[in-house]
């Protein structure tokens, strides 16, 4: 194939290169129009000069792969000797890389040709060559093979194609140290049910502490915590969505935030209060570590680490005993909507060689064959990513055949479970969105354990739990430390 005059429209015009600069590509097969990006202007300055100065006049299409690549520029190639493979002229030079996050090799993309990362590390372009891209994209009937909610996390840059290809996904679930909690249950009659809303936890939670506390009567206020959590981001951000608020989205490629203050509020009841009181606790690195020293009995965390969670409680280097675990799906706010988080694991295809970025495609679609994995998911802990690796009949003969344990049974019935009666939702992607996802991840934590502290110095003083509780469950601690989070937030956003 021919290639033959470029940039003729405009060749002899100077141009503006403040507008969009657009290249007519002439074949023997017919004309190809290009847009030259301007954010990357060495790039694009290499174009247009080899195409004024007659340097692609005559050469050829020297590697065709259909569905892959269409390749050209060799300057060798005008000779169009019988039997030779051209591709080994590039000009004798190279253009330092211009990786842009917002361009990518799709279908119809005009790149330049680089060699391999092992032989390129810095991913310098070739001179001369360039290539359009065919891609071996999926079909749509492909992509209608895997759950909508994971590849919309992917398609962030409202492009209408994949950043990121899902491979396997977890969600949060509630765990139990269903040993103690059996003890609980006979004692006071308090049912599993409760598990069901945000709530429930809460109260579930207080009616432990005073339990236990009861335990040791010549003891005061030495009751235990009942629930911890880890990820707590996931908690304000899910929380909120599925009371009707998202905290933090993406308008026109900015973020926007939503800090509604009756719905942080909400939030705040519900762990502030009770991590204030006691009834729920937070000291090791996770909570499944809280729950192998005793420190709480149940946590939410993920479906992913829930194969973690300890076998045993060890109390003393000399006192443990076996615990069994039991999973429940994340709770809920009470009367609100079904959002729940999902997180995981995904992966990138970047600039590289065209037979780099083909076999990793290759590579996905073979990784996230149904079979396979669900197979990865049973010895992970992860939701797998297609629809009919999600159907509960193919899931549990999966798990028949592997010999699955009753724990990861528990966890990837739940997992399972979850992802057929929510909607699927995490934050799109945005800059200095890592920031601001720390701050809420740490701002009402790092609040609760030093209050925490703070009223535990109280009563260490004598001071009654209840008024010491009232010295911090406040409207006005509320509203300064509300205010203090809303600000960090937009200047985190804005910044």
């Amino acid at each position: 194939m021919l290639i033959g005059p470029l940039f003729a429209a405009c060749a002899d015009k100077p141009l503006d290169m403040s507008k969009p600069v657009y290249v007519t590509v002439s074949t023997a097969m017919g004309d190809v129009t290009v847009e030259l990006y301007g954010d990357t202007p060495l790039h694009r300055d290499n174009f247009i000069r080899l195409c004024r100065s007659g340097a692609y006049d005559g050469v050829l299409f020297h590697r065709v792969i259909e569905g892959f690549v269409v390749q050209g520029g060799d300057p060798d190639s005008r000779k169009r000797e019988p039997g030779v493979l051209y591709g080994g002229n590039d000009g004798g030079y190279t253009v330092p890389a211009e990786i842009r996050s917002g361009h990518f090799n799709k279908r119809g993309a005009l790149i330049d040709a680089k060699a391999g990362d092992e032989t390129n590390p810095e991913r310098a372009s070739a001179g001369t060559q360039f290539c359009f891209v065919q891609g071996r994209r999926m079909t749509d009937e492909e992509l209608d093979e895997y759950v909508p909610g994971y590849l919309e996390e992917g398609a962030f840059s409202g492009e209408g194609t994949l950043k990121i290809f899902p491979i396997a996904k977890s969600v949060e679930l509630l765990m139990l140290n269903a040993t103690d909690w059996e003890k609980f249950a006979a004692a006071t009659g308090a049912d599993d049910s409760a598990f069901a809303t945000v709530e429930g936890i809460t109260e579930t939670a207080r009616q432990y502490y005073e339990w236990t506390d009861a335990q040791t009567p010549d003891i005061s206020d030495d009751g235990k915590a009942f629930f911890g959590r880890d990820a707590f981001a996931n908690y304000m951000i899910i929380g909120a969505r599925q009371l009707g608020v998202e905290l933090l989205r993406v308008e026109d490629g900015a973020p926007v935030l939503d800090f509604d203050k009756d719905v942080v509020r909400r939030l705040w009841d519900n762990y502030y209060v009770p991590f204030i009181n006691g009834w729920f606790g937070a000291s090791g690195r996770f909570r499944s570590d809280d729950i192998k020293m005793g420190n709480i009995i149940a946590c939410v965390g993920s479906s992913s680490g829930a194969a973690y969670f300890p076998d045993e409680c060890i109390l003393s280097d000399t006192e443990s005993y076996p615990i069994e675990m039991r999973a429940y799906p994340c709770p809920k706010f009470e009367g609100g909507e079904d959002f729940a988080v999902q997180q995981g694991a995904g992966l990138v295809v970047t600039n590289a060689a065209p037979q780099e970025v083909e076999a990793s495609v290759e590579f996905l679609k073979w990784f996230t064959e149904a079979g396979r994995n669900l197979e990865f998911s049973l010895g992970s802990g992860y939701v797998p990513v297609k629809k009919e690796a999600n159907e509960m009949t193919f899931v549990e003969q999966a798990m028949d055949a592997a010999g699955a344990s009753s724990k990861m049974r528990a966890i990837i019935t739940n997992a399972i479970g979850m992802t057929g009666e929510n909607q699927m939702y995490t934050t799109k992607a945005f800059r200095n969105g890592t920031a601001a996802r720390a701050i809420l991840n740490d701002s009402m934590v790092e609040k609760a354990r030093a209050d925490r502290e703070a009223f535990l110095a109280l009563t260490a003083e004598g001071m009654p739990h209840e008024e010491a509780a009232a010295q911090f469950v406040t409207d006005e601690n509320f509203e300064a430390w509300y205010e203090e989070t809303r600000t960090a937030l937009e200047m985190c956003i804005a910044g």
